[in-house]
């Protein structure tokens, strides 16, 4: 891996603090995407009940779909294996 291409390195290194969106959202049409058979236009991200995610976890799972780079964290039984699972799934999916 070329270390310019590496995203850990600007966020921890540099100390970035703006994300910007992974480059499979970039080489693509910004306004749609595929996820999981549904078409969902980013701005419309509100049925997280689809998902069986609370607000938290639905908040990380945009994150983790919609930036180059995401740190999912929480104290034991708030549900971040599922959501890892899910994401995985998601972009599996994908």
């Amino acid at each position: 891996m070329v270390a310019d291409q590496f995203p850990m390195e600007r966020y921890i290194v540099r100390v970035e603090t703006e994300t910007r969106p992974p480059d499979y959202l970039l080489k693509i049409d910004p306004v749609y995407y595929q996820i999981e058979n549904d078409t969902f236009c980013p701005l419309n991200w509100d049925d997280r009940r689809f998902y069986g995610l609370n607000n938290a976890q639905h908040l990380a799972f945009k994150a983790a779909l919609t930036e180059e780079f995401c740190i999912i964290q929480g104290p034991p039984g708030t549900g971040k294996t599922f959501l890892g699972l899910k994401i995985a799934h998601t972009l599996l999916k994908k």
